[in-house]
């Protein structure tokens, strides 16, 4: 049975940490301590997920969503950013382009060998689909 995609949920593991934070405001402290992070590491992938997911949670999705676009322009195979992307993207109600960024994390995974992730997008993907 697929897991209906709601609006505003998060699904799957790699979100479980914003989704149980999601009810703490964002510290401009915390955003701005990731962005020096970043400043000294600027092609780490994890801080700039880190940061898109800061975003979301305060739900500034589009500059979240752009944010992804960029890493994944610098870092194609961060799986999890797809994943993001999506859910975000849905809950913009972009779904065709959610969607797109499901297919694109499958292949992703798939060529990484994580079938636990491409299980999860495709899941998602479903949902999506059921709902848009």
């Amino acid at each position: 049975m697929r897991a209906a995609y709601h609006r505003g949920s998060d699904l799957g593991c790699s979100s479980s940490f914003a989704a149980q934070n999601a009810s703490v405001p964002m510290s401009a402290e915390r955003l701005a301590q990731l962005r020096a992070l970043l400043a000294d590491e600027p092609g780490d992938a994890f801080l700039r997920y880190a940061i898109a997911l800061e975003l979301k949670r305060v739900g500034n999705m589009e500059e979240a969503v752009a944010d992804l676009e960029a890493l994944l322009r610098d870092h194609p195979a961060h799986v999890p950013s797809y994943y993001q992307m999506a859910v975000m993207l849905a809950d913009l109600g972009r779904f065709p382009e959610a969607m797109a960024a499901c297919d694109a994390g499958m292949l992703h995974s798939t060529v990484a060998g994580d079938q636990k992730a491409r299980a999860e997008l495709n899941a998602l993907k479903g949902s999506i689909e059921d709902h848009g």
